[in-house]
Parts: structure tokens; C-alpha cells; sequence
């Protein structure tokens, strides 16, 4: 007579802890059972096990998320790393659709944007101030002044 030693569901991954690759986290690991199940904070769904091992995608998130994998009774936890922000979306898709636009135009005007320096190292042209009332150049400006 036969018996099976460690009939037991089997469930581990490889890694206790992942970071993105890109823009999802990739979990893998080794099951016996056919088909596993997952719960983060951004997804959850069911995959199945091929030769013992199985794969499934997190979406990434600003904040650390904790996974919870199942195979029937058999459960293990592992944590997905948060992703750094590209920042403020007004910021991100202002610069995406300057960058669009920029690649309509002609390529004569790019290699002048190009040339440009950074608009924050730019010299401001500075509005001519008014003059004082102590100087005593004050009546002959062009330019009232609305200071007091």
C-alpha cells in the first residue's frame, strides 16, 4: 500500500517583497493546487498554475501595498513597494502636451526650441521702474508713476 507524504497544498513566491518593473509588479511563485487567488489594494482576481508555478501583474501604486495569496487553504502574504509619483497632473500633462505639440511642428522651428535655453534661466525682462518723487528727474518721466 502507497501513501503520499506531504499531500499538503504548497504556495510560495519567490520573493517576499517586489518593486515595479514598469508600470505593474510581476509575482511569482510555485503552487500545487490549479488556480490561485489574489487581493491587493489596486487588484484582485484569480490565476492559474502552470507546472507548479504561477505569474500574475499588480498595478503600481503611490502607497505600499500588501498581497494576499491564496491556493485552497493555503495563504501567503508578500509586499509590493510603492512607486515614486511623476508628480501633480496638471504639471505632468502640461508637459505631455507641450511635448505633442512640439513635435508638430516644423523641424526648423524644433531645432530653435531646442536651442533655447530652460525657461527658469531665461532673463526676465524687467518692466523700467518708476522714479522716485525725490529724484529730480520725476517730472520729466514718460512713465507716471502709481506709487505714492
Amino acid at each position: 500500500m502507497l501513501t503520499l507524504a506531504g499531500c499538503g497544498t504548497k504556495l510560495s513566491t519567490s520573493k517576499t517583497t517586489y518593486s515595479n518593473s514598469g508600470m505593474v509588479a510581476i509575482i511569482k511563485g510555485d503552487a500545487s493546487g490549479k488556480s490561485v487567488s489574489y487581493k491587493a489594494d489596486t487588484e484582485s482576481g484569480k490565476t492559474s498554475v502552470n507546472d507548479g508555478k504561477f505569474t500574475f501583474t499588480v498595478p503600481m501604486s503611490t502607497s505600499k501595498q500588501n498581497v494576499t495569496i491564496k491556493d485552497g487553504d493555503a495563504s501567503t502574504k508578500v509586499t509590493v513597494k510603492a512607486a515614486q509619483s511623476l508628480g501633480a497632473y496638471k504639471t505632468v500633462a502640461t508637459k505631455y502636451n507641450q511635448a505633442i505639440i512640439a513635435t508638430a511642428l516644423p523641424a526648423n522651428i524644433q531645432k530653435q526650441l531646442q536651442a533655447l535655453p530652460p525657461r527658469s534661466s531665461r532673463q526676465r525682462k524687467k518692466s523700467p521702474r518708476c522714479r522716485s518723487r525725490s529724484s529730480s528727474n520725476w517730472l520729466r518721466s514718460k512713465r507716471p508713476c502709481s506709487q505714492p
